[in-house]
């Protein structure tokens, strides 16, 4: 459970399931986000769409940084990932079928390409705090982590949370100029 990559696989397993279940499914709330991701006004103006990235981004890493201070926190991590892949596929399906390719590369860069580079902070954040989380389980249910580990784990995670934080910023600064830019293009 503490590695990264099992997060990144349920990522892509949920986002890959979205797209076929999307393709054979017809739902009313998959019209709604397509709809709304093909209404490109609200990313173009550049001031929005950076403080909605930025507020979305900084939400995810504390969710993910909470994750570490729950002895279940493993498991919030698991269904936050899958769920975060089965959202951007369902939108994906769902904005091809109704409106072409145009309008779901505008999508892709828009919204996929910065929840991607996203991803991976949030990826580099869950390692950490699914070790801290594992530690708590085994304080509350197995007996006790090993001496000293729940300090040094909450400590790692701290630091790297704190770490990622200008790092999200300029993540952000850089999906909202491809935003942007796709944008102008797509117009």
């Amino acid at each position: 459970m503490e590695n990264p990559l099992l997060y990144a696989v349920l990522f892509l397993a949920g986002y890959v399931l979205s797209v076929f279940y999307g393709r054979v499914l017809e739902s009313d709330v998959g019209e709604q986000l397509a709809a709304y991701y093909m209404d490109s006004s609200h990313l173009a103006v550049w001031p929005a769409s950076f403080l909605n990235q930025l507020a979305a981004s900084f939400i995810q890493i504390l969710f993910t940084f909470f994750c570490g201070f729950s002895a279940v926190g493993f498991g919030f991590l698991i269904l936050f990932f899958a769920f975060k892949g089965v959202f951007l596929g369902f939108c994906a399906i769902n904005i091809l079928t109704l409106g072409g390719i145009k309008p779901l590369a505008v999508y892709w860069f828009c919204v996929c390409l910065p929840n991607i580079l996203l991803l991976l902070v949030n990826l580099w954040i869950a390692g950490y705090s699914a070790q801290l989380s594992n530690s708590l389980f085994q304080s509350v249910f197995c007996g006790g982590a090993p001496r000293g580990r729940l300090e040094a784990n909450a400590r790692r995670l701290i630091v790297r949370t704190i770490i990622s934080m200008p790092l999200l910023c300029l993540l952000c600064i850089l999906g909202t100029g491809i935003a942007v830019l796709a944008v102008g293009i797509a117009a």
